[in-house]
C-alpha cells in the first residue's frame, strides 16, 4: 500500500494551500492601502516612506504566498522550509513595526512633530494651504507651544486672514492629525491581520513538513522491504 499523508496533515496541506491564496489577495490590498496611503493628502505628514513600505511588504507576501501554494500542491519539503523561513523572517518585521506603534501613546503627536521639523519651508507652506492651518502647534495666546512656532503662527496667521482659514486660524497638527492617525491606523492594521495569519501557517508549515518527512521515510522503508522480499538484501535500493 502507498504511504499516504495521514488526516491531519492531508488537513494542514490544503489549510496551508487556502490560507496562502488567502494571503496572496490579502498582498493586493496590503498594496492597495499603501497606494491609498501614499496618494491621500496626510503623505504630505506621513512622507512616502511608510506607504512605500507597505507596498514592498506586499509585493514580498505576493511572493512568499506564492511559494506557499506551490510547496504544499507538490508536497516540496526544500520549497516549503525557504517558505516557512521567508515568514519566520517576515513575522520578525511586522511584530517590530507593531511594537514601535503600540507601546507609544503620542505616537502619531511625534511622527508628525519629527516631519514638521525636518521639512523645508516650501513644504511647510504646501501643507498650510492643503490644510489651511499655521504652523504645527501654535496658538494665538502662544501657550504649550514653542516660542518659533509661535512665531510662524502669528506670521502666517497676519498673511492668510482674509483667505477664509477660519477665525482663529488653527494649527496643523490641530486640522490633520486626525487622518494622519486614521492612515498610520490603517497600514498598523494591514499589517497586524497578515502578521497575525502568517504565524498559524507558520506552525502549520512545520507540521506539513514533518508529516512529508514521515511519508518519504514510510515510502523508503516500504521500498526496501519490497527489495528484500525479492532477494535483494544488499541494501542497495534507489533513494526516493
Amino acid at each position: 500500500m502507498k504511504p499516504r499523508l495521514g488526516c491531519c496533515n492531508k488537513l494542514q496541506k490544503f489549510s496551508v494551500w487556502i490560507i496562502n491564496f488567502v494571503l496572496f489577495v490579502v498582498g493586493l490590498a496590503q498594496i492597495a492601502a499603501g497606494a491609498w496611503a501614499w496618494k491621500s493628502n496626510a503623505s504630505d505628514w506621513t512622507g512616502t516612506s511608510i506607504p512605500k513600505a507597505c507596498i514592498g511588504m506586499g509585493l514580498i507576501l505576493l511572493f512568499i504566498s506564492f511559494l506557499g501554494c506551490c510547496g504544499a500542491w507538490k508536497e516540496n519539503r526544500p520549497l516549503l522550509w525557504f517558505y516557512a523561513l521567508l515568514v519566520f523572517v517576515l513575522v520578525l518585521g511586522q511584530v517590530g513595526a507593531l511594537s514601535v506603534a503600540a507601546v507609544s501613546k503620542d505616537y502619531t503627536m511625534r511622527f508628525m512633530e519629527e516631519v514638521w521639523d525636518h521639512t523645508d519651508e516650501t513644504t511647510r507652506e504646501e501643507i498650510e494651504k492643503t490644510y489651511k492651518c499655521c504652523s504645527f502647534m501654535g496658538t494665538t495666546n502662544g501657550t504649550d507651544t514653542t516660542p518659533a512656532d509661535h512665531s510662524e503662527y502669528l506670521t502666517c496667521s497676519e498673511a492668510h486672514k482674509d483667505d477664509g482659514w477660519g477665525n482663529p486660524i488653527q494649527s496643523c497638527y490641530a486640522t490633520a492629525h486626525k487622518e494622519v492617525e486614521k492612515n498610520l491606523k490603517t497600514v498598523l492594521i494591514a499589517i497586524a491581520i497578515v502578521g497575525g495569519v502568517q504565524i498559524v501557517i507558520l506552525f502549520m508549515t512545520m507540521c506539513l513538513i514533518s508529516g512529508i518527512s514521515m511519508k518519504k521515510g514510510a515510502k523508503k522503508e516500504q521500498r526496501k522491504n519490497e527489495y528484500e522480499v525479492l532477494g535483494n538484501d544488499g541494501g542497495h535500493y534507489p533513494n526516493i
